[in-house]
């Protein structure tokens, strides 16, 4: 089953779960909203360019780890002193490279054949 709005609905719901697991493992056990919504955003920018060709199982894992990139490069340029206050440079250009990265490797008809 390979249906667009399907994919792009596990994928933000796996970023619901990663976010929950950020939020018990690295903040102390607290839950952030806004947090949660720029995971939700990123989730959906790396995996809206192959929601068609991808299974639900590679949208959820394309989400949870688009989630994780996108709170691991906020933390580096808010270190490296950028000021990127809507964490565009995170979610659309990192976010989006990763998520094209990993649909070249969860298209099933089309993609990269690791098994052969």
């Amino acid at each position: 089953m390979k249906n667009g709005a399907v994919s792009l609905g596990i994928a933000t719901l796996a970023v619901g779960v990663a976010d929950f697991m950020l939020g018990v493992c690295l903040r102390g056990g607290t839950f952030d909203l806004v947090q949660l919504c720029n995971g939700l955003r990123a989730a959906l920018v790396g995996a809206t360019a192959g929601a068609a060709r991808i299974e639900p199982f590679a949208a959820a894992l394309i989400g949870f780890t688009c989630a994780i990139v996108a709170h691991g490069t906020k933390f580096l340029v808010e270190s490296s002193g950028v000021d990127d206050p809507g964490l565009t440079f995170s979610i659309h250009g990192i976010c989006g490279i990763w998520g094209l990265l990993l649909i070249a490797f969860c298209d099933a008809d089309h993609g990269i054949d690791l098994l052969s």
